[in-house]
């Protein structure tokens, strides 16, 4: 065999060497984006209020990187919505228009309003925070953000755009401005309760357990006030 007929054969079989690995590169690669989009319609299928168990994963890698990153964000979202929830579970603000407190804080009310203030201010601060998570500038600026290759962030993008993460999570935006508005409500109607009470502080008084006014108009004022935030 002469030299040339080797190298030849030699050059062949190094191109047949490279068209495997390359192939087997692709191939594979095709498999863990399958993968990746099958672990993701699965996530599609998460309450992410509520507490989860997020999905075994079934890819390896960077592509496990950006499922990793996927749960970081929606846990992430998760805690910020818990957070805007509980303050519609404030049981020291039922308390404040209560008999016991006109009591305790009357007729100035000055821990309770301040209370008010102070809960109305980080509640529209976390609302604010909670609302960025349905901005889609805001989610591609954390996929940018993100320590991968264009490649991974391109599949992260996707993920979260075209199939399916976003338009789940961004499903449960209106009922939030729905909460929002309640919780606003509370906020301002219990203020101006206490307001009106403490314009009137020489006009009621506690009886019992009720709250007496001296007149008939000034009742009916009180509880049209209270029934706007019950």
């Amino acid at each position: 065999m002469t030299f040339r007929r080797k190298l030849c054969y030699s050059f062949i079989f190094i191109i047949l060497i490279l068209v495997i690995v390359f192939g087997y590169f692709f191939v594979n690669r095709r498999v863990q984006e399958d993968k990746l989009f099958t672990d993701v319609s699965q996530i599609t299928k998460i309450n992410y209020i509520e507490k989860y168990r997020f999905p075994t994963s079934s890819v390896s890698g960077q592509y496990l990187e950006v499922e990793d990153y996927i749960e970081k964000f929606l846990k992430s979202f998760s805690k910020q919505a818990s957070k805007v929830i509980s303050y519609g579970e404030d049981s020291k603000l039922e308390k404040l228009l209560s008999v016991d407190n006109y009591s305790e804080d009357g007729p100035e009310f000055l821990d309770s309003i301040a209370y008010i203030e102070e809960r109305e201010s980080d509640f529209q601060q976390d609302m604010n925070q909670l609302l960025l998570y349905f901005d889609k500038s805001y989610v591609r600026n954390y996929i940018s953000d993100c320590n991968l290759s264009s490649y991974y962030k391109k599949l992260f993008n996707q993920a979260m755009f075209h199939e399916g993460i976003y338009n789940q999570l961004f499903s449960l935006k209106e009922d939030f401005l729905d909460s929002s508005s309640y919780i606003a409500q509370i906020y301002e109607g219990s203020l101006d309760v206490l307001y009106f009470l403490r314009s009137h502080s020489s006009d009621w008084k506690i009886e019992g357990d009720e709250i007496q006014f001296s007149t008939e108009e000034l009742v009916n004022q009180y509880q049209d006030l209270v029934s706007k935030i019950k």
